[in-house]
């Protein structure tokens, strides 16, 4: 019984009085007649239920037993680009209850007021959408409309920060959940789609701690101002699998932060050069040996101090990033 209780609350949260709020916010809603916040999302949620491929007379037929009374034509005013706003709103809403999770006391999250992981998921939508979420590219018609995911998820509260729909062709580096400063003392980790030393320099300047694996070709200066040639320096330095240093990232920016290198067994390495072979053939182009010697190793750059995280609590940290991966292939998976 305890189930029912906590999605009933679910439930009433999001489908609750506060739609009427919204719809007004969002103008979807503006002066009440017929419908309310409450009995569109009810008409339109439980027609779709019954009836995917629904048409006005089915809507109108729900919204009769649901006590409003309208026309066919007056059902089909209501799809506007407003209503559009009202359902986005209110999935955000959905997600982030379905979402709630009980906090987790780890002692390695502990010490940090929040850590924070974020990634972007991308899916196909029919073709009429394209102008309002243009696609990735690609040859011919091939993925003319998409639409692109973006999550920051509270590993620290089990809390949903931000969820965003924006169009597929559009940069995860300049999306809110990556431009938005953490709070102090806090950890973010992001994939390598959000790489920037300008973002890590101002979450440092907001005592706030960052982790990342390494971007390839970016310039590796140790503290004297030299130069590194990478794949000699870690081949000399990492006899036993391991090499974590401070250094200076970027020829212009020179962001001092530390470098955590992990040699990988060669089957993986192996199988990452083949995955590298693979797509860069796909788009006609030739994998530099570097790249592809580089993969013998995981290359992760951060701003907290071994005293603050172990080289393996670095490693640890980093991989919790996949809890969204996970999520992403539920969602995918289920809906």
């Amino acid at each position: 019984m305890q189930i029912v209780a906590k999605v009933a609350a679910a439930m009433q949260a999001v489908f609750g009085a506060t739609l009427n709020e919204r719809a007004r916010a969002t103008g979807c809603v503006q002066r009440q007649r017929k419908f309310s916040g409450v009995s569109l999302m009810r008409t339109l949620v439980l027609t779709l239920l019954h009836r995917p491929a629904a048409e006005n007379r089915d809507y109108r037929a729900t919204a009769a037993k649901l006590g409003v009374q309208v026309t066919e034509e007056a059902i089909a005013h209501r799809f506007t680009g407003n209503l559009v706003r009202f359902l986005e709103e209110t999935l955000k809403q959905a997600v982030a209850q379905t979402l709630a999770a009980n906090p987790v006391s780890a002692l390695l999250l502990r010490k940090f007021t929040d850590v924070r992981i974020g990634d972007s998921t991308t899916l196909m939508l029919p073709d009429e959408l394209a102008e309002q979420f243009p696609g990735c590219g690609g040859t011919g018609k091939a993925c003319m409309a998409a639409l692109k995911i973006q999550v920051l998820w509270s590993l620290t509260t089990g809390q949903l920060l931000r969820w965003l729909l924006e169009p597929a062709r559009a940069s995860d580096a300049l999306s809110e959940i990556a431009t938005a400063m953490p709070p102090a003392g806090s950890l973010s980790i992001f994939d390598l789609g959000y790489f920037s030393l300008e973002r890590f320099r101002r979450i440092g300047d907001a005592a706030a701690s960052w982790i990342s694996r390494l971007q390839h070709h970016t310039k590796v200066f140790d503290r004297a101002g030299k130069c590194l040639d990478l794949l000699r320096f870690l081949r000399e330095h990492g006899q036993n699998g391991l090499v974590d240093v401070p250094v200076v990232l970027g020829e212009k920016e020179r962001l001092a932060c530390r470098l955590t290198a992990v040699r990988v067994p060669a089957e993986v390495a192996a199988r990452r050069r083949q995955q590298i072979r693979e797509k860069a053939r796909d788009h006609g182009r030739e994998a530099s040996q570097e790249y592809l010697d580089l993969q013998e190793w995981t290359l992760f750059v951060t701003n907290s101090a071994p005293e603050l995280l172990t080289w393996k609590e670095v490693v640890v940290l980093y991989r919790a990033r996949w809890q969204i991966e996970l999520l992403f292939k539920l969602w995918k998976s289920h809906l």
